[in-house]
């Protein structure tokens, strides 16, 4: 997709993040002051990681554990009520209440164009829709491995491990399971988030 496809044709809400965003970053402050997590978080700040970047990877790594999984056929209904939305917008646009709904019928060409460009970030997106995977999760992971591994020269899966599965709610995470995990998605297979 190119860029010029890929800007957002609607208005940006201007808005303070959610309470649910401060939650998060609320519970992942609690992680990191646990002991463990604690000395994990200091071994990485000794060899050149910060404590901002870090936590910040570990947030957008929890907001991305709360997420629903979804299905290719999901996606590929989502596609089509939203195209027949459009086509309704346009319908309405188009009859003699069409002034009385939109005021300015420019107001349903920017829904409409809103529409369509969800659609097609969602037929980019659907080929990453899984019940049983966690592209963004994988992603986000990597983010941190990635920049763990090139700040300080290791991967340090003790560490990122210990901090992941805090983030990802408590979850056991062990080292091997990570060490498996960056195995599986090593980057040769799968595109850089």
């Amino acid at each position: 997709m190119s860029d010029a496809a890929d800007k957002w044709p609607g208005v940006d809400a201007e808005q303070p993040p959610t309470t649910a965003d401060d939650d998060m970053k609320v519970t992942i402050e609690s992680v990191l002051k646990g002991a463990a997590e604690t000395d994990a978080l200091n071994r990485l700040k000794s060899e050149g990681c910060t404590r901002i970047a870090i936590a910040e990877m570990l947030f957008r790594l929890r907001r991305t554990s709360h997420t629903e999984a979804i299905a290719k056929r999901d996606v590929d209904r989502a596609m089509t009520r939203l195209t027949d939305a459009v086509q309704s917008v346009l319908r309405l646009k188009n009859s003699p209440v069409g002034r009385y709904i939109f005021g300015r019928l420019t107001r349903a060409d920017q829904v409409a164009n809103e529409l369509r460009w969800v659609v097609g970030r969602a037929k980019a997106a659907r080929p990453k829709a899984s019940k049983k995977e966690a592209p963004r999760r994988d992603d986000l992971r990597w983010v941190l491995v990635d920049y763990v591994k090139q700040t300080t020269g290791k991967y340090h899966d003790d560490e990122v491990s210990l901090l992941i599965g805090g983030a990802e709610g408590g979850s056991e995470y062990s080292a091997a399971a990570h060490h498996q995990w960056r195995y599986r998605h090593r980057r040769g297979t799968q595109k850089s988030p």
